[in-house]
């Protein structure tokens, strides 16, 4: 008896430990429909971001603008799901030696994601909310010089880059 109440019990841990698990990994499956491609039209010309899904545990991502013929990269992400936590890590060219600044998801209700990084310089604060399966829009906030600022993105999904 005593033996299958010990097998009992390590078989409800390691259950536990999977259902943990998924938990986790849907942090970044719920994310899903963020992969493709998005557009913005812009005063400069057209801004895209792009997603590609590496792996379970990460997306990777990339945000250019089309400015005539010429295209001008701007970003760098991916969305790294790492331990029990899933985070925003971009690069901005010619910013922070070109090294990826970290973003933690902090809140995640319906379709709305937070990741916030409150040491760095500016943004603060890194926001996706998916209105439709072909739009969502993002934004960039945080105080700059003691000023608070946002920047709003309005991205639909792009029907000319695949």
């Amino acid at each position: 008896m005593r033996k299958s109440s010990l097998l009992v019990l390590l078989y409800l841990i390691v259950l536990m430990a999977s259902c943990n698990n998924k938990k986790v990994k849907n942090k970044l499956q719920s994310m899903e429909w963020l992969l493709g491609s998005w557009q913005m039209n812009t005063d400069k010309g057209m801004l895209y971001e792009e997603w590609i899904k590496e792996n379970d545990s990460l997306f990777a991502g990339k945000s250019f603008m089309v400015i005539n013929a010429d295209t001008i990269v701007l970003e760098l992400i991916n969305l790294q799901l790492s331990k029990n936590d899933l985070f925003y890590n971009p690069i901005v060219l010619n910013q922070n030696g070109e090294e990826p600044v970290s973003f933690k998801l902090t809140d995640k209700r319906e379709n709305k994601y937070v990741f916030e990084n409150k040491q760095h310089d500016y943004p603060q604060k890194i926001v996706y909310k998916q209105i439709s399966k072909d739009s969502f829009n993002a934004w960039i906030e945080g105080n700059q010089d003691g000023k608070f600022m946002r920047k709003d993105f309005k991205m639909t999904r792009s029907k000319i880059r695949k």
